[in-house]
């Protein structure tokens, strides 16, 4: 029979044998066996770090696309209120890129990032980036500037005329004083106190603006103002010296009409009505087109004041009515008037630019640091082609709300894209969408200029037929 201290023996020497054996320190951090040549596992970890900068990419897309706020900060929407929408970004981006590496190396350290994890993960990385590059495979409405708005002969030496003040040259400003005047003067009756206090000042600044008096009869003794911009940075007419004249000029008509130079007056302005006629029937570009409309609209409301307080031959009438008649462009009108956008802006701007040159630049000049890294992530963040259908289905809905003067539908589809667009829009061409939701100017109040300018046409016709039947 055994001895007690030797059954203990027997006992500790069992559970000697049963225990685990010791951890080695160095089995935690292991991720291939020791005896793996150091090129490969130099390979798995610059793997297992890239892997971590693509999924923190991928996370900084997901939460573009969900989070408004940064949004507004890294795509410039719109400066932020203050400064949580910047610090909240930045945070976010930080934990963006932190969390996949601490996740890698926690799988790294606990040996069940192998070969295979890491290939999975790429190959879901890889398939994700090439399903958002893929961009469709054509233009659905294509266009052809040349075809839109062709060139005719004498529209180069027109262009030119056109082109003497424009947004590439100083503006010619007037005084203040003036300015203030004229800026309170709308074609009602209550214009003629106005006018009258105001008269020296009126006609000491129509006659300092000689170079836009001449400016503006080289244009109108023109068949034809041409168009030939082809790029954004082409010379485009420049609002302000535009304003100053037909400001003083129909001012200037007005006080003619007071003082009994009905004819004068009404020739003055259907020169403005003739120079706005024309801008608008070549134009390349809505902003130009919006400038005709706006100084014809503009001048046509004077020449019912000057209808109602001078006298005027039939001669002199029928030839405004003429220059009016001219004008008359309906529904084919505004249909250009909007597509003409999305030709000469939307399709070149769309395709041929990088994201951040798009969201940033100034034609090639750089204001951002968030510039490059959209540069880099245009082709995953904005499908150029697809972005290109979106606008050409919109502008195409547009143009035919607007052509049949539903305003409140085009109000409504603006909303209902802006909605679209917003927070919760899919992650693909996220960038693409963001881009018209920034670019997309309001159609629906330009639509509405233009239809007020026609009906303003037509009211005056109207008007000067009624004039010529009672005489």
């Amino acid at each position: 029979m055994a001895s007690f201290p030797g059954f203990l023996a027997a006992i500790n020497r069992t559970n000697l044998m049963q225990a685990p054996p010791p951890p080695n320190p160095d089995a935690t951090i292991k991720l291939i066996p020791p005896s793996a040549p150091m090129g490969q596992r130099a390979f798995h970890l610059l793997a297992t770090a890239l892997l971590s900068f693509a999924l923190s990419i991928l996370l900084t897309i997901v939460l573009l696309a969900k989070v408004g706020m940064m949004r507004d900060v890294i795509f410039a929407i719109r400066e932020p209120d203050n400064g949580w929408g910047i610090a909240f970004t930045w945070f976010a981006l930080l934990v963006i890129f932190i969390l996949p590496l601490t996740v890698l190396v926690y799988g790294y350290r606990h040996r069940w990032l192998t070969w295979r994890v890491v290939g999975a993960a790429w190959a879901l990385v890889i398939g994700t980036m090439i399903y958002l590059g893929q961009d469709e495979p054509v233009v659905n409405l294509p266009a052809d500037l040349d075809e839109f708005a062709p060139v005719r002969p004498g529209d180069a030496a027109s262009y030119q005329i056109v082109s003497r003040f424009s947004h590439t040259k100083p503006d010619v400003k007037a005084d203040d004083r003036l300015t203030l005047s004229t800026a309170q003067l709308s074609g009602n009756e209550t214009d003629t106190a106005v006018l009258r206090a105001n008269h020296d000042v009126i006609e000491a600044g129509w006659n300092q603006i000689t170079e836009l008096r001449e400016w503006f009869a080289d244009m109108a003794a023109q068949p034809r103002l041409g168009d030939l911009l082809r790029k954004l940075d082409d010379p485009l007419p420049s609002f302000v010296p535009i304003r100053t004249y037909t400001r003083l000029a129909s001012a200037h008509a007005q006080l003619l009409a007071l003082d009994g130079h009905g004819d004068d007056a009404l020739a003055l302005l259907g020169q403005i009505v003739d120079v706005g006629q024309k801008l608008s029937a070549t134009t390349r570009t809505l902003v130009r087109g919006m400038i005709g409309v706006i100084i014809s609209k503009s001048a046509m409301g004077r020449a019912g004041y000057v209808l109602n307080h001078a006298a005027t031959t039939p001669a002199a009438r029928a030839k405004f009515a003429a220059t009016l008649a001219a004008g008359v462009r309906g529904e084919g009108g505004v249909r250009r008037m909007l597509m003409i956008e999305y030709v000469t802006v939307m399709v070149p701007l769309l395709l041929d630019q990088k994201l951040g040159d798009l969201l940033y630049g100034d034609f090639g000049s750089r204001s951002s640091l968030w510039e490059y890294p959209l540069d880099g992530l245009t082709q995953v963040l904005m499908n150029p082609r697809a972005t290109v259908n979106l606008a050409g289905a919109y502008y195409g809905e547009m143009a035919d709300l607007g052509a049949r003067r539903d305003f409140a539908g085009m109000k409504s589809l603006a909303a209902k894209v802006e909605l679209e667009w917003s927070g919760w829009n899919p992650v693909k061409n996220m960038g693409g969408r963001y881009i018209l939701s920034m670019a997309l100017p309001a159609l629906a109040k330009i639509t509405e200029q233009y239809w007020q300018e026609q009906d303003a046409r037509t009211a005056l016709l109207v008007k000067l037929k009624a004039l010529d039947a009672a005489k």
